[in-house]
């Protein structure tokens, strides 16, 4: 059974922007961190987070590891103003989509390899 769980979704200080969403099946849980708008006073400008970039998305795994975002999922935003919030979501739910599907590719393997050992085990008794 997949589980999806929106832990934070929070406007602060230093990030005024940021969200967390943890999906987990039975053997493997996956954190999508993103966050964003990054202020070195209360109230005050905002500044990049990183190298070019406003806001990012990281993945990591249920030890806390850092995972790598596959090739062709967005998971940065370089720019501050009218809709970039609306784009680090969307860049977020992108990659909590693909890891669902991962996860969910994953259950369905395991389901078909013991269907797979239960009929092995069938045929010998026969």
């Amino acid at each position: 059974m997949l589980t999806r769980q929106d832990i934070c979704i929070s406007d602060g200080h230093p990030l005024r922007f940021s969200l967390k969403t943890s999906i987990s099946n039975d053997r493997q849980e996956v954190l999508i961190s993103s966050a964003g708008e990054a202020e070195t006073t209360p109230g005050g400008p905002i500044h990049p987070i990183g190298v070019n970039r406003y806001y990012e998305t990281m993945v990591f795994d249920g030890q806390g590891l850092e995972m790598p975002i596959p090739p062709g999922l967005p998971w940065k935003v370089d720019s501050f103003g009218i809709g970039s919030r609306d784009q680090c979501r969307r860049q977020h739910e992108a990659i909590v989509q693909f890891f669902i599907d991962q996860l969910e590719t994953a259950n369905h393997e395991r389901q078909l390899e013991t269907a797979n050992q239960h009929h092995a085990g069938h045929d010998r008794e026969s």
